[in-house]
């Protein structure tokens, strides 16, 4: 019971995080026009990979007190080298090719590489279902409109 809540809970939270960046892409140019000037206008372009990075690392952040639970703290540090080192590589070859555009892009691929190894591996150890129970889900969001 405790694994469906817990399956059922980081599924709303991912959707919710999800959720956010969608309109934060959505809407970024128009915040930046009410907000800023024309010359941080042009900033626009580099909302949704950095919005979508934050993102990725609010989701894989949710998991990480079910490493320190477990006692594998180790993952966390191996994880996080591997995405940071991924990301200097990425920043070193893309940054001097591409320009700024790619520092934001590498922080997104990071990010999500990151989140992934994350997911991958606290499921190894903690047997958490990869779907949520959507019959749940829909249970508590009936409940919450009364």
């Amino acid at each position: 019971k405790d694994n469906i809540f817990l399956r059922n809970g980081i599924f709303i939270f991912t959707l919710i995080i999800l959720s956010i960046s969608i309109a934060l892409t959505f809407f970024s140019g128009l915040i930046l026009r009410i907000m800023t000037t024309d010359a941080f206008y042009q900033a626009k372009v580099y909302v949704p990979l950095f919005g979508f990075g934050f993102a990725f690392w609010a989701i894989q952040t949710m998991y990480m007190p079910f490493f320190i639970h477990h006692g594998k703290q180790n993952y966390i540090a191996v994880i996080m080298v591997i995405s940071t080192g991924f990301n200097v590589v990425l920043n070193y070859f893309a940054a001097r090719e591409i320009g700024p555009v790619a520092v934001a892009a590498c922080f997104l691929i990071s990010n999500f590489l990151a989140y992934l190894m994350v997911f991958i591996s606290v499921r190894r150890f903690c047997n958490l279902p990869v779907t949520p129970d959507y019959k749940i889900i829909f249970q508590i969001i009936k409940h919450l409109k009364q």
